[in-house]
């Protein structure tokens, strides 16, 4: 009988310094997130024998109505963290496509009701999988009102970071690959409420919100925001309609060079989805033996390549750039 092995996380994590928080893109902070985001599409007895063995002490898994993650926390060398990764999609990537173009209702964000800041939208189907596992803890603007309220419901990832990362595990860091991404974006901006000293990265992520709620997340996550595009990638171009848009910071990977600036290298949204059409085409002429290059350039397993090129053999200083449609 053939068995088949995982892939190989967290190689070279010897040479690579633990994840820090910061105002600026951190390349070794993105590697180390890459490979949580990675492993959050294996099985739970993997993701904690490879967790473990680079130093996490405690994890939390969810699995609820098809979002999956975990919530692991780590001593640190001079100071604890905590990783929140989310897991991505497993379908072929026509599937992909189609669930991101489909799902185009939106809905209000939740703080939009209880602050009255407005009109405050994200995608529909996203916002639903992250409130399938983001449970019932109240925020401190209600807390800090009457102390012993309760929000009575079902728990989830709030109640563990209220209960456990909140004044004393710093920082959080919130992560993601695909779908995953942008299921941690909505995350990492809720988590917010209970804990300041959130981060994220995501990779590949598709787009999440409209623009007045893009402003809201980058104004609260204030320099904490990074959203890793390589190459080609069709995820990040969509969807293209609705007024659906990125937060801060880009930070892109070009296929061949590595991390350059975005603004000048980054390809047309246009021109991108025309390449999709082109390889979808393909893709049935050859029988399916032919991997998009659309594909091939969203795959985590060559953003985590391009995040270790980086983080290994620095070739560039940090540049990032504001958040574009891309």
């Amino acid at each position: 009988m053939t068995t088949v092995s995982s892939p190989r996380y967290f190689a070279n994590a010897e040479n690579i310094a633990l994840p820090t928080g910061g105002s600026d893109y951190q390349p070794h902070t993105a590697w180390w997130l890459a490979q949580c985001s990675r492993l959050a599409y294996d099985s739970k007895l993997n993701i904690a024998s490879n967790l473990k063995r680079v130093g996490f002490d405690c994890i939390y898994f969810f699995d609820t109505d098809g979002t999956q993650g975990y919530l692991a926390l780590h001593p640190g060398d001079q100071r604890p963290f905590a990783i929140l990764a989310f897991r991505g999609t497993e379908k072929n990537y026509i599937d992909i496509l189609t669930d991101i173009i489909i799902l185009r209702n939106k809905l209000p964000d939740v703080e939009n009701k209880e602050y009255g800041e407005g009109p405050l939208f994200a995608h529909a189907g996203f916002l639903r999988a992250f409130q399938h596992v983001w449970g019932s803890a109240l925020p401190d603007t209600i807390l800090n009102q009457i102390p012993d309220s309760e929000w009575v419901g079902a728990r989830g990832i709030s109640n563990i970071i209220h209960d456990r990362i909140r004044g004393d595990w710093s920082p959080l860091f919130v992560t993601g690959h695909s779908l995953g991404g942008a299921i941690a974006t909505l995350a990492a901006y809720h988590a917010t409420t209970y804990h300041d000293a959130t981060y994220l990265y995501t990779f590949g992520s598709p787009r999440v919100v409209n623009q007045r709620l893009s402003h809201k997340i980058t104004k609260t996550l204030a320099g904490r925001s990074f959203r890793c595009v390589h190459g080609n990638d069709i995820v990040p171009r969509v969807p293209p309609l609705l007024n659906y848009t990125h937060v801060d910071t880009l930070v892109y990977f070009d296929a061949a060079k590595g991390r350059v600036a975005a603004q000048g290298n980054m390809k047309n949204d246009v021109l991108v989805i025309l390449l999709l059409h082109l390889d979808a085409l393909l893709f049935f002429i050859t029988l399916r033996m032919r991997k998009p290059r659309t594909t091939l350039d969203h795959a985590i397993a060559n953003y985590i390549q391009a995040v270790e090129r980086d983080v290994l053999k620095p070739r560039h200083p940090s540049v990032i750039q504001p958040a574009t449609n891309l």
